[in-house]
């Protein structure tokens, strides 16, 4: 048995499921793969099955197991596995002139939609109540609604700068509809009302197959005698512990995206680089900036949605599985050009290649590293815990002062998070100035990572 402080991970893409146990060296000392089922519990539950049946020993010592799965991103597809979702703004007026929802497509409201309530709260950008919280007005809101609602969403105005209001509408919530989950706009970043609500709206509304989704994986590991702490893959490459996946679900929708991103970066043994990963029926290709996907430009939309939540930059390529010559020439010429823009938006020129299939026709210097086929499992077995916090602060504040309460924010998500304390570091520290605003605030925001606490080996 390895001494080692091995990590088991399982990641279950669209097509493929590939599961290793990974040293901290980034070499897998045990691998399966096989074709993914549609359920991201049966096909974590089937790699744990053959990781045992074939590698019993090395599989047994991991001391941490990681999860990457698009279950997320199948029910926004399915629709039907979503939570109907009360949505609460908070805001100076009742009347607005863009209502939460506007502007979804008509199905993906259909379903989501338990109701929307705009009533009197939030602050404003210097932290102060404009006008109080209008509780007998949520409350009412919640008695005749809340019967048809599985989840709430609360939106306040400005809530990344105060979150007062989002968190007493909270609890007024938990009174009055008890056991539903509550999800807080806050949570999900700190400008852009609209896209910050709709982030919360749809964490809501997968907050139902979120929970179920992870409370299957934590049993399925039980029952193959697996005591490792349990992590998520998360949409920025890092690890959230399974019971914070439960509650954050949007954030993990691209977890396997965000997985080989970072394992073809590892494995190649690059900070940055082109990374391709190659099936037999398409291409898909992003980016690896500093070890980490880069996030995709522009409006974040998510399911037609605009939203906070960034997602990978990635761009698809279909394979021609046959047909004349001319038709696969087309194919490469298409792969070439997709490449090339995405270097003209500042992408590396290195590529590297991952994933089932082994070439890239027409794409010239192409680094395939050994292990390619398993990228996805390396990345997400040696990926962080991470988190963010932002916030919009004073320019008065001393700048150091302004450091130091975005990094302790940060530091104690990231412990809940599943991050060990003691190596927690700061990875990005960023200032905005906010000149269109009173008095010129700053949107400040800290992003940590560190290495997840891991399960210590029996002796």
């Amino acid at each position: 048995m390895t001494t080692e402080a091995v990590r088991l991970a399982v990641v279950a893409g669209h097509r493929r499921t590939e599961a290793a146990v990974v040293r901290p060296d980034g070499h897998p000392i045990a691998a399966v793969e096989f074709a993914s089922t549609g359920s991201a519990v049966a096909d974590v539950d089937a790699a744990l099955t053959q990781l045992l049946d074939r590698h019993p020993a090395e599989t047994a010592a991991a001391r941490a197991v990681v999860v990457a799965c698009g279950w997320s991103a199948a029910a926004l597809h399915r629709l039907h596995d979503l939570n109907p979702v009360l949505a609460v703004r908070l805001a100076a007026t009742p009347r607005s002139a863009v209502p939460p929802l506007n502007g979804w497509p008509s199905a993906l409201r259909t379903a989501v939609s338990a109701g929307e309530v705009v009533v009197s709260g939030g602050c404003g950008v210097d932290g102060s109540a404009p006008v109080p919280l209008d509780r007998a007005g949520l409350r009412a809101a919640l008695a005749r609604l809340g019967p048809s609602a599985s989840a709430v969403a609360v939106t306040g105005t400005f809530a990344g700068v105060s979150p007062d209001d989002e968190r007493a509408a909270e609890r007024i919530a938990e009174t009055e509809l008890p056991g539903r989950p509550v999800v807080l706009s806050h949570d999900f970043g700190v400008l852009g009302l609209l896209e910050r609500e709709n982030a919360a709206i749809l964490n809501a509304a997968l907050t139902g197959v979120g929970r179920a989704v992870t409370d299957a994986l934590v049993a399925a590991l039980a029952e193959h005698g697996l005591t490792a702490p349990c992590y998520v893959v998360r949409n920025d490459g890092t690890l959230m512990l399974a019971e914070h996946a439960a509650r954050f679900p949007v954030l993990t929708y691209a977890g396997p995206e965000a997985a080989w991103l970072r394992g073809g970066a590892v494995l190649a043994g690059l900070d940055d680089a082109l990374v391709c990963r190659a099936e037999h029926t398409e291409v898909t290709i992003g980016v690896a900036h500093a070890g980490r996907p880069r996030v995709a430009p522009g409006r974040r939309m998510l399911a037609g949605v605009p939203t906070t939540v960034g997602l990978p930059h990635l761009a698809t390529v279909r394979r021609t599985a046959r047909g004349a010559d001319a038709v696969r020439a087309g194919s490469r010429s298409h792969l070439s050009r997709t490449i090339e823009r995405m270097r003209d938006g500042g992408a590396p020129e290195q590529v590297v290649l991952v994933g089932a299939a082994g070439e890239l026709p027409g794409v010239a210097e192409v680094l395939r590293p050994r292990q390619a086929r398993f990228a996805a499992a390396v990345g997400a077995a040696l990926a962080p815990v991470g988190a963010t916090a932002e916030t919009i602060l004073p320019r008065s504040m001393p700048a150091d002062r302004r450091r130091d309460l975005l990094v302790e924010r940060a530091v104690e998500l990231a412990v809940r998070h599943g991050a060990d304390l003691g190596a927690i570091y700061v990875a990005e520290l960023t200032e905005l100035p906010l000149p269109y605003l009173p008095d010129s605030p700053v949107h400040a925001r800290a992003r940590v990572e560190g290495p997840p606490q891991l399960r210590a080996r029996p002796s």
